[in-house]
């Protein structure tokens, strides 16, 4: 057998196994359905609302809905073509995280056969954060997205960064999950630094990002909001809790955690961006499960 078709076979059979881990059955959560009945308000009304009103008890008034465009989509999809709509979105996102991951370690130059196994591990690290589909699965396509920005301009394709700006305004107003960008942002500065780099350019562009946060429906209040929603502690949530070290759970993220610490071991200087997001982000993961796609990717 050529090498050519079991290069194909290989690829077949990865594509195959994201299509089934993204489309597998799904039990829809009260966040869609919240996510949904908002952003259902905010057609009816023209804006997001500031209040909510489907609450019983006493709210924080002015409410900041920070994934009120997700909401928007997510009942326009399912209002005019049906639930199908938002299975295929979760998949297309979860595809388009994967492929620009892949496209990025591509150019690092990882071969065809060391991406075929690390896209199998990611996608076994990543089926926690798509099931179902919420706001969540945006920004993991956007971390990925920025990732290869990032990693071509780093190789002399400067112009990438004039697409991070307007990108992060998309973000921003789908999930609050963009502050993952402004970190990463705030990893690859601090690699230049460490290369001796002159980072002016990607200065700018991350400037432009943290300005681009602001074009919201709630202004500076937004970053108020997710001060407070960050740090905040959410004991009763499985998603948030720290990483069990048992035997059986989540084996795959620790499988990537060792040949992560394996390779990075023998990791040239040059791929000094690499290493600071890959150790953040395996810090990120051990602490709160919920982050473990953001290492996966």
């Amino acid at each position: 057998m050529s090498r050519q078709l079991l290069r194909l076979l290989g690829w077949t059979a990865v594509a195959t196994i994201a299509v089934l881990t993204f489309a597998e059955p799904t039990v829809v959560d009260l966040d869609l359905w919240g996510s949904m009945a908002m952003g259902q308000e905010t057609m009816l009304h023209g804006w997001p609302p500031t209040r909510d009103t489907f609450a019983y008890v006493p709210t924080k008034n002015p409410v900041v809905y920070h994934e009120w465009l997700s909401g928007v989509l997510f009942y326009l999809l399912l209002d005019g073509l049906g639930s199908w709509a938002l299975k295929a979105l979760m998949i297309a996102l979860g595809l388009g995280a994967l492929g620009f991951a892949a496209l990025a370690a591509h150019r690092l130059g990882a071969s065809p056969s060391s991406l075929l196994v690390l896209l199998v591990v990611a996608l076994l690290s990543m089926q926690g954060g798509y099931s179902p589909i919420r706001a969540q699965a945006f920004t993991f396509f956007f971390f990925a997205c920025f990732i290869f920005l990032l990693e071509a301009a780093t190789r002399g394709n400067r112009r990438t960064l004039l697409m991070i700006p307007p990108l992060t305004v998309g973000w921003a107003n789908l999930h609050g999950g963009f502050v993952a960008g402004i970190g990463l942002l705030c990893l690859y500065l601090v690699s230049e630094v460490l290369l001796g780099r002159k980072p002016w350019r990607l200065l700018a562009a991350a400037c432009g990002a943290v300005l681009g946060t602001l074009l919201n429906p709630y202004g500076l209040g937004y970053w108020a909001y997710l001060r407070e929603a960050l740090l905040m502690p959410r004991p009763q949530i499985p998603e948030w809790g720290s990483l069990p070290w048992d035997l059986t759970s989540a084996l795959p993220f620790k499988a990537a955690l060792l040949l992560s610490g394996l390779t990075l071991t023998i990791a040239p200087k040059r791929y000094w961006p690499g290493i600071l997001v890959m150790a953040v982000t395996a810090f990120l993961g051990v602490r709160h499960v919920r982050h473990i796609p953001f290492f996966a990717i």
